[in-house]
């Protein structure tokens, strides 16, 4: 059957073909880009949500494992109340295997220049600072870093033996970070999600990445600037979605 074209001939049935087509499709066509607009916003939305809530989780077994750290460092000064054998005889022999998962070494101040071994060898133990001794006679624990170029930073906590006896002197503990950042547990996180950790000053602490420089001074800028804490980085030719979590840890 051979289609007969002689209507499109005539310049009146070509512009009612032509008006029709537009009035038929050209709606169609809009609505198309409009419902995906809206539907990749929607969809980019829900990515969102669920990559902070997962974040906030990561965030929440950060802060359990510092109070785990606090808990031992507390029960590992009670221990130290008691008389020793012999001297350079650690405590609680039986607590040492606990112990050396989560802290690196342990180091007994009597003042800030004086110091002796009571769990393996800290090489460069970390003085505390004038806040952080005012910090720890208040009989709180304190948390301090201690940069390194080069190197991944050092994390110490630090609390008294005993908070009634100032005179005791106080233990500084470094933290094993393989325990610390959950490196001992796998990958928690969803697939193609990355992590970086960052101080209050916008320092990296830790980073998912093999290199530790791909959170650049530029996207730390990013996020101080960024109001809602979200904005997106390129590592590497791919592009990043950045939901930026704050954890703020009370010490007691």
């Amino acid at each position: 059957m051979k289609l007969d074209t002689k209507i499109f001939s005539s310049k009146i049935a070509r512009r009612i073909f032509v008006l029709f087509i537009s009035c038929a499709l050209l709606p169609i066509f809009c609505l198309s880009i409009i419902s995906y607009g809206h539907v990749t916003k929607q969809l980019n939305k829900q990515s969102y949500k669920r990559l902070k809530q997962s974040i906030k989780g990561h965030c929440l077994s950060l802060y359990e494992r510092l109070m785990f750290l606090e808990t031992d460092l507390q029960f590992f000064a009670s221990s130290l109340k008691k008389p020793l054998q012999s001297p350079g005889q650690t405590p609680l022999a039986d607590f040492n295997e606990r112990l050396a998962r989560r802290f690196k070494a342990v180091t007994l101040f009597s003042n800030v220049d004086e110091y002796t071994s009571v769990f393996k060898i800290m090489e460069n133990p970390k003085r505390p600072g004038v806040q952080e001794i005012k910090h720890i006679n208040a009989g709180k624990t304190a948390i301090s870093i201690l940069n390194h170029s080069g190197s991944s930073p050092r994390i110490f906590m630090m609390r008294l033996v005993d908070s009634k006896n100032l005179k005791s002197g106080f233990l500084v503990g470094e933290i094993n970070p393989g325990y610390l950042w959950g490196i001992e547990q796998g990958n928690t996180l969803p697939p193609n999600t990355e992590v970086c950790v960052l101080d209050e000053s916008k320092n990296l602490l830790f980073s998912s990445f093999s290199n530790q420089d791909s959170f650049s001074s530029r996207d730390r800028l990013k996020l101080k600037s960024s109001a809602s804490g979200q904005f997106e980085w390129v590592h590497e030719n791919e592009k990043y979605l950045n939901p930026a979590v704050r954890c703020k840890v009370r010490r007691n």
